[in-house]
């Protein structure tokens, strides 16, 4: 299973939430990219709900899937089920609080949705990491992400990387990452590509 981000504002995806929770207007979506789903946490659980809604690409007919029964145990919700072709699940999910979209969907019909994997320099790397996983100032230190480099990168090549991030839509004006930055963002720091002798 792999999970990407996707922009509401991409015309495929915002028909499919349309026509699976028309009543809506949360902002965040992501897909899980993935062959079966499990219906679970179709009830109240300290906090925590999920919706699911079965849609037919090609007609954009939604069918809801139906509650758990409460405090029983129900095969249909706690067994694998396989998507079907031409199919996807979407899940309404609040979590604590936090309002989002899960799109449950094999690999063929996510990918023309996310932005494709670009070569990324090493320090363009090290920047959208650091940008992903720290905060853009702490503790009264105003450039946060480049203090915690560790000497990855020098001051140079961040704010060169920095530009060219923003030039790709990988980080917005402000400095923040973007969805498709974190698309393409790796899972933790590259290793310093070695010298040619």
């Amino acid at each position: 299973m792999s999970t990407v981000h996707l922009k509401m504002s991409d015309p495929s995806v915002k028909k499919i939430i349309a026509a699976s929770f028309p009543e809506l207007t949360w902002t965040k979506v992501h897909a899980e990219i993935r062959e079966n789903v499990t219906f679970s946490g179709t009830q109240w659980d300290e906090g925590n709900k999920r919706d699911y809604v079965i849609v037919e690409l090609a007609t954009m007919r939604a069918v809801p899937v139906a509650d758990a029964p409460f405090l029983r145990r129900s095969d249909f919700h706690t067994q694998p089920h396989k998507i079907p072709d031409g199919f996807v699940v979407v899940a309404a999910c609040s979590i604590y609080k936090y309002n989002h979209f899960v799109i449950y969907a094999p690999a063929s019909v996510i990918t023309p949705m996310i932005t494709q994997k670009p070569e990324l320099t090493y320090p363009e790397q090290v920047v959208l990491v650091a940008t992903r996983s720290l905060k853009a100032s702490y503790a009264g230190i105003s450039n946060y992400r480049f203090s915690q480099n560790r000497g990855r990168v020098t001051a140079e090549e961040w704010e060169k990387a920095k530009a060219s991030l923003i030039e790709k839509k990988f980080l917005n004006k402000a400095g923040a990452i973007t969805v498709d930055g974190r698309n393409v963002c790796p899972q933790d720091y590259p290793e310093r590509p070695k010298a040619i002798a």
